[in-house]
């Protein structure tokens, strides 16, 4: 939020964060950085997958939501 009303933490479970790294083309960090989109649809396919087996084994209990959003984009610069 703006106006100095909430300073986001790591212990936040609500909010957002946007980041941009401008690097070399052909750097390894670069590589890396580009990586985290398949990895995060890997770990995140696997969540689902073991939310659905916890809510089978444990029909009519109380339940809460948690939506993740993501998103990456390349862009070349001059």
């Amino acid at each position: 939020m703006r106006g100095g009303e909430h300073q986001a933490t790591m212990r936040d479970v609500n909010g957002g964060a946007t980041f941009s790294f401008d690097l070399p083309r052909d750097h390894v960090l670069a590589s890396e950085i580009r990586s985290f989109l398949p990895t995060m649809r890997k770990t995140l396919d696997d969540w689902l997958v073991r939310s659905e087996a916890a809510l089978a084994e444990h029909p009519g209990v109380d339940k809460e939501r948690v939506t993740i959003y993501i998103g990456q984009m390349t862009k070349d610069l001059p």
